[in-house]
Parts: structure tokens; C-alpha cells; sequence
């Protein structure tokens, strides 16, 4: 039987200043592959994110853990489970219990788990609700990039999306931050990566922001000059070190590509309350690549056993 062959389909294809070349696909695979020059051989590179999640393992042990003690407070809150007396080894001992033919049962690991399910509180489903989120308020970022009158209104949002979207506004009312570029594509042939960065934006003065607040100390704001900032977009708790990777990544591959280099970098954080916080960004491309070593010494680690 011949095999079929599924040619790679690419959705995007960038030529940058100094003539590396970027393409990326989903169609059969997801993938980006660079070169330099028309000439060059086009070689698979690894995206920035698809190396930085080599630092995931134990974070998302943590978060997982979490998210499974929220889904079961909130079950027992909406009372699909409760507190029950039965008796367990002779003893009579106070339980979780949940609703079952013929009456209240002992509800173990794998009712709990069922019952997550079932009302949508599993780490699969809050992971894809955030993914949902995260990228309907990136599409407003978007549409206000490559449009600064398309300001994003909260009250056009669903009530989970619309504080979010609402902290961006506060972002862009404050900082008067100037887009000038967003989503484009940047590579490095050198090192071998390649990825998108969210947006390239100049801020006109010197300009205070909210880079930390606390319930009990509130806002903390820092001074940033004016010049052009590489920014990422982050719906998550907070900023976290592998955002600071990103953006190292993101700078060195533009300057490779031919891009001007910008003052600083910044992760725009915002979250369910409103509120935004620029952080300062000071990893650097050495950075980086440490990680991206990483990444090819894991690659080749499948090859051991």
C-alpha cells in the first residue's frame, strides 16, 4: 500500500531586514522552520515557548494540586459533595459523601474525580477555559495594535474575560503606549529557534506604571523613559521568570533579523480584578539559550533508553 504523503502547509512566511527567513504551519504538524537567505537549506527549528516549557514540570505539579483542591471546595460548596457518618474498619468516622442511586455514597478518589468532570473543574477544563480567555483578550490587544482608535471596551466582554480586558484598557490609558508593530515573526538561524512576539510599542514621555500591588500596600509604580519596549501579554496569576526568557529570546532574534533594539522589555500582566502591572523584564539572550541547551540535551535524552 503506498503511503500517503502530507505536504506541510504554512500559514505564515516572514523576510526579515537582514534576510533570515521564517515560515510557520499547523497542517500536518505544528512547526517552524528558518533560513538565511534564498539559498539557504530551511532547517526545523524549535519554537521559544516549546523550549521554555521544558521549566513547566514543577510548576505545574503546584498548579494542578491547586486546581484540584478549588474544583473539590467548590464541589462541596454547590453540595454535590458533603460531609456523611459511615462507618470505615469498625470505626464510624466523618466522610465525604456524594449523590448516588439509592442514596448517599462514600465518594472515593475516582467519584471526586468523576464528579470534576462532570461539572467542568478538571485541569483539562480549566486549562482550556484560560486558553479561551486568555486568547479572546489577546485578539482585543490585537485589533488595538493594528488599530489604536479600537481601544477595548470591558462591557463587550463575557463577566470572565471582561476584567481582564478592562486591566488592559487601564494599560494603554496610562502608558499611551504608541503600537508599532504586533504578532510578527522573528528568528534566530544562528542559535535555532523562532517565535512571535506579541507586540513592539514606543512610549512618547517619561511615564509612571504599575509594576507591583498588594491588598494591604497597593499599587507600586516605577518610572519608564521614553523609547520603544518589546511587551508580552499575560492573563496569568503573575509574571513569571520564563516570561523574562521569552522576551530575552524575542529581543535577540529581532536583532538578528534586523530590528532596532528596544529600551527595555516587559510583561503587560493583567488579571480578573482590573488591574495590570508592567514587569520589567532583565533576563538576557544568554539566558535563554542555557535553556535552550537544555531543551537539545532532553531531545537527545529520548535516545538513552
Amino acid at each position: 500500500m503506498t503511503k500517503t504523503v502530507v505536504e506541510q502547509e504554512w500559514l505564515a512566511h516572514e523576510i526579515t531586514p537582514t534576510g533570515v527567513e521564517i515560515r510557520y504551519g499547523v497542517v500536518p504538524k505544528r512547526m517552524y522552520q528558518i533560513r538565511k537567505g534564498p539559498k539557504g537549506r530551511w532547517k526545523e527549528v524549535p519554537s521559544v515557548t516549546t523550549v521554555l516549557d521544558e521549566l513547566k514540570a514543577d510548576g505545574l505539579v503546584w498548579w494542578g494540586q491547586r486546581v484540584g483542591i478549588e474544583g473539590t471546595l467548590t464541589l462541596f460548596g454547590m453540595g454535590a459533595l458533603r460531609p456523611a457518618r459511615a462507618e470505615v474498619g469498625g470505626d464510624v468516622l466523618t466522610v465525604l459523601a456524594h449523590e448516588s442511586e439509592g442514596g448517599l455514597k462514600v465518594a472515593g478518589v475516582q467519584q471526586v474525580e468523576d464528579l470534576l468532570k462532570a461539572h467542568r473543574l478538571s485541569c483539562n477544563h480549566v486549562r482550556d477555559q484560560a486558553g479561551d480567555r486568555g486568547q479572546n483578550v489577546h485578539d482585543a490587544f490585537e485589533a488595538w495594535a493594528n488599530d489604536p482608535t479600537l481601544i477595548p471596551d470591558p462591557s463587550l466582554f463575557p463577566d470572565t474575560e471582561a476584567g481582564y480586558v478592562a486591566g488592559l484598557r487601564k494599560f494603554i490609558e496610562e502608558s499611551k503606549a504608541i503600537p508599532l508593530a504586533s504578532e510578527v515573526q522573528v528568528g534566530s538561524a544562528k542559535s535555532g529557534y523562532a517565535g512571535r512576539y506579541d507586540i513592539r510599542f514606543s512610549l512618547a514621555e517619561p511615564v509612571e506604571l504599575v509594576v507591583h500591588h498588594t491588598p494591604v500596600r497597593g499599587e507600586k509604580r516605577e518610572l519608564f523613559e521614553p523609547g520603544v519596549y518589546l511587551g508580552d501579554l499575560k492573563t496569568s496569576k503573575r509574571a513569571y521568570p520564563k516570561h523574562a526568557l521569552q522576551l530575552a529570546a524575542y529581543e535577540a532574534a529581532s536583532l538578528e533579523c534586523g530590528y532596532e533594539p528596544t529600551r527595555e522589555r516587559g510583561v503587560i500582566q493583567v488579571d480578573a480584578e482590573g488591574k495590570y502591572r508592567f514587569v520589567r523584564c532583565k533576563a538576557t539572550d544568554k539566558d535563554f539559550l542555557s535553556v535552550l541547551r537544555l531543551w537539545r540535551t532532553m531531545q537527545r535524552s529520548k535516545e538513552w533508553i
